[in-house]
């Protein structure tokens, strides 16, 4: 086994981990925590990226930004539908269970989207998950004026 590949599979450990044991820890104040932390996050990677007026765009700039690890429909300027996502691909290769309200690092990865969206839109932004489902994630955007 390559040294690669051996660090790739401690990664997805680490991140099994930390889905599976943090909120028992943490209790249910974990989901928030992590939200708030994926949020600073996704600002401080779009802090020198070009502002965007519109959605769409800052969209597209936030899949440039970050390689295009994930696969999106944008439905409307308030709903976006995930067909592609690291953490669903982790979760099920893993077995770890999603449920409808995904686990929780799906709450890191919304608030690392919501942070990008607002550093690149100059507006407050917030995410939430309205269903996961084994084939895709659907979103709500709220966009703050």
């Amino acid at each position: 086994m390559s040294c690669e590949k051996s660090l790739k599979d401690f990664y997805m450990q680490l991140l099994a981990a930390v889905c599976i044991s943090l909120e028992e820890i943490v209790g249910p104040g974990s989901r928030a925590l992590l939200y708030a932390s994926g949020k600073k996050y996704g600002e401080k990677l779009t802090e020198n990226v070009e502002k965007a007026s519109d959605i769409n765009d800052a969209i597209k700039k936030i899949l440039e930004v970050f390689h295009n690890i994930w696969e999106v429909e944008i439905k409307s300027d308030e709903q976006i539908v995930f067909r592609k996502c690291p953490i669903r691909s982790l979760c099920e290769k893993l077995n770890i269970e999603r449920g409808e309200k995904g686990t929780i690092l799906c709450h890191y990865v919304d608030g690392m989207f919501a942070g990008a969206l607002s550093g690149i839109l100059n507006k407050p932004v917030e995410i939430k998950l309205i269903k996961s489902a084994p084939a895709a994630c659907i979103k709500s955007i709220l966009v703050k004026e």
